[in-house]
């Protein structure tokens, strides 16, 4: 489950800190409207004001009578930056515990230049939606999170002085987004590193054309389910171009194409019902929009509810005789301390859904109780739970091998030790071939007696090489099917923790992960050669969770010349096993060298995970299967 930009979804320690505040800062909000005495939080605008674009006291203007599309103005920017203005005037469209946003209600006719503002009190402001307020104060940009975050900054008015002219206004009118209304762009986010501020053709400046504004959708579909940050993404109807489309009505992540059009809803200023891929908005919904943690958010100030979309999980066919069929599938951080229905869910999965394959590639297996960190390595209870839940669901008993790592050197969570492991059913004449397997020694092909074989099975790939320095170790395995030998390499690449987000600071965004990534993936990529050196015509397979895209520099690497990703003989309306912010994309593969391609006879992404509810799935991956009808020798 590893990302950031495009899986662990990991938060860096700074990200989740500004979490719990923007949290508190929330339930202070409501505190406040229900009547309760609750303290505000204090954000110092000073702690991260971005000093070296700050004016010298010396050159700061007051600029008197500004309007808010002047103090905006049409970029990335405000132009009025560290300088003081009075009496902007505007009429407040919502509140928190540590300010008000308020909006023109007399637009300048400038789509490129937003009518609404922030206006940073530091404590509950005394405004209400619907007061015409004039405003006095220093022109800020804010990074949420800070200048470490990497977020893009939200013009803020600061140092604020407000004077409530009236009450019980109309709010403005909001700017419709789709059909009969503004269109974002629907392929590019940035592609001038923020040069030129283009509106109409970059999504990033087209939300920031908006920012602070008030919006209105009036029917969207769900191209992204409730997260755990309560947060929805939604594709607003009537947007020509949108897409492309999977099979299941979601939005596909392109090497050319990051779906600017989607739209990521928030419960920041408004609790959210929770939403699963499919589901469409009931009714029109306002809200404004803001931008925190890497993305630009819409924040409704009303009730939004949703229709059913009645999504349905998929089903595997089963094998045929003599067919041997191997998935890859990220469990999540399973370990035996577990909830008990977590072991029957993937159990159920695995028998009803997946049809019990005979090799499954398990990435996320934890050891015996997860993130204890007492020194425990072994992960045989882990094992042994799901193995007495797949027999209870009806399937077959499966085997296990794997190599236990050494304490706390595989990445992961703290004490949790994670690892790539094999389950495999014999019950339909496979079998593995074991020559132990030490965590710290290198697996290697060997020609023995004219026969290739590893001198380590199940064994790990170069496991003391830099590049899996605190990242899981691939495992490899011989196994033996209709008297063929098969290579198995299982591999989960580190994650995408680190890489800056689509809608962040840099752009285009940081991919500092994606080295570490090579750097295994051409590991990887030797050892297959190795073998085929000893001899050309085996049956290797390399299956995982790459954690990135079958277009991406990684997967190209991984790929070499002499293996064949199956992910990519499916459609293209096919080809996603996890999403992430509303992009339908490929984290999950199964790659074959070209003897077994020939066998190949089918390829499947069972999607019963990923476009769920948490509530309603037991992983956030969904998993690959490829079929292999071998010939009996």
């Amino acid at each position: 489950m590893d990302y950031q930009l495009g899986g662990e979804k990991a938060l860096s320690m700074t990200q989740m800190v500004h979490r719990q505040l923007l949290t508190g800062v929330i339930f202070t909000l409501f505190a406040t409207v229900a009547g309760c005495a609750a303290p505000a939080p204090t954000i110092a605008p000073e702690a991260t004001k971005d000093s070296s674009a700050s004016v010298a006291e010396s050159q700061v203007e007051a600029v008197v009578g500004n309007q808010i599309h002047t103090i905006q103005g049409a970029g990335l920017r405000s132009p009025l930056e560290g300088n003081t203005v009075t009496d902007v005037a505007g009429i407040v469209t919502a509140f928190r515990a540590d300010g008000f946003y308020m909006q023109d209600p007399n637009p300048d006719g400038d789509e490129g230049t937003s009518e609404a503002i922030f206006v940073f009190t530091d404590v509950v402001p005394r405004a209400r939606p619907g007061d015409a307020v004039r405003v006095s104060g220093l022109v800020e940009e804010f990074y949420p999170g800070g200048l470490e975050s990497n977020n893009q900054p939200i013009t803020h008015i600061v140092e604020a002085e407000v004077e409530i002219i009236s009450s019980g206004n109309d709010l403005p009118t909001p700017t419709l987004i789709g059909a009969g209304g503004r269109m974002p762009p629907t392929t590019v986010i940035d592609d001038d590193g923020g040069k030129q501020f283009e509106p109409q053709q970059d999504g990033l400046d087209f939300y920031e054309s908006l920012e602070s504004m008030l919006l209105q959708i009036d029917s969207a579909v769900v191209v992204a389910a409730s997260n755990a940050y309560k947060e929805i993404v939604i594709l607003s109807a009537g947007i020509s171009q949108a897409g492309p489309f999977t099979s299941r009505g979601g939005l596909l992540l392109r090497i050319d194409d990051q779906n600017p059009e989607r739209i990521l809803l928030d419960d920041s200023l408004r609790p959210v019902p929770d939403a699963a891929m499919g589901d469409q908005l009931a009714a029109s919904v306002v809200g404004i929009l803001d931008y925190s943690f890497g993305n630009y958010k819409f924040q409704p100030i009303m009730k939004a509810s949703f229709t059913r979309g009645g999504l349905s999980k998929e089903t595997a066919r089963p094998a045929q005789e003599g067919e041997l069929v191997i998935t890859s599938y990220n469990v999540e951080n399973l370990d035996a301390r577990d909830n008990p229905n977590r072991f029957s869910g993937l159990a159920n999965q695995i028998v009803n859904h997946l049809k019990s394959p005979d090799i499954m590639v398990l990435e996320e297996i934890q050891d015996n109780n997860g993130i204890l960190n007492d020194g425990t390595v072994d992960a045989n209870e882990t094992y042994r739970l799901l193995i007495d839940a797949i027999v209870e669901a009806g399937g077959p008993e499966y085997q296990f091998r794997d190599v236990p790592p050494l304490d706390n050197r595989d990445g992961g969570e703290l004490g949790g030790n994670i690892r790539v492991g094999f389950l495999f059913r014999t019950d339909r004449g496979l079998q593995f071939i074991d020559r132990g397997g030490n965590p710290s020694a290198a697996s290697e092909p060997v020609a023995n007696a004219g026969e290739l074989e590893l001198n380590q099975s199940p064994g790990r790939i170069q496991p003391n090489a830099s590049a899996f320095y605190d990242s899981r170790k691939p495992l490899v395995g011989e196994f033996s099917f209709q008297g063929h030998k098969i290579f198995v390499i299982g591999a989960h690449l580190n994650s995408k923790s680190g890489d800056t987000a689509l809608y962040g600071l840099y752009q285009p965004p940081r991919l500092d992960s994606e080295r570490q990534r090579i750097q295994q993936a051409n590991i990887i990529q030797r050892y297959v050669a190795q073998i085929q050196t000893l001899d050309p015509d085996a049956l290797v397979v390399v299956a995982g969770d790459m954690n990135d895209f079958q277009f991406s520099e990684p997967l190209i690497a991984l790929k070499g010349s002499n293996l064949t990703d199956v992910v990519e003989l499916l459609p293209v309306e096919e080809q996603y096993t996890y999403v992430y912010e509303g992009n339908s994309q490929v984290l999950d593969h199964i790659l074959v060298t070209k003897p077994l391609e020939n066998w190949l006879s089918e390829v499947d992404i069972v999607h019963l995970n990923a476009e769920f509810l948490a509530s309603q799935r037991t992983s956030d991956h969904d998993p690959v299967l490829a079929y292999f009808r071998l010939r009996k020798e």
